[in-house]
């Protein structure tokens, strides 16, 4: 693939603009994401993510930080494992439901 570079100049004192420039690298990055996960086929990255949805522990050991039911399901999925953590950084609850949203 070949990457792409964002760049957007913004004032230092609008918050409008900063809305903006979030909701564009948002856009941006959600669809390289969505572009990945449907490149897999057997099986597709739905069916990866709705199987884990399923196995989430909801009564989760307070000890221990992640699922791991969303772990396992994100080590199925085509990311590595430095994406992997920046997902569940990014989303600590509901990581696999805000990625099955993308």
């Amino acid at each position: 693939h070949r990457g792409n570079t964002l760049v957007l100049v913004r004032e230092g004192f609008t918050d409008v603009i900063d809305l903006v420039t979030c909701f564009c690298v948002h856009l941006v990055e959600s669809r390289k994401l969505r572009m990945r996960l449907q490149a897999m086929v057997a099986p597709t990255a739905l069916a990866v993510l709705r199987g884990g949805l399923r196995n989430i522990n909801k009564l989760l050991d307070p000890r221990v930080s992640v699922d791991p039911a969303v772990v396992e399901t994100l080590s199925q999925l085509p990311l590595t494992k430095e994406e992997q953590a920046g997902l569940i950084e990014m989303w600590p609850e509901n990581t696999l439901q805000k990625i099955y949203n993308i």
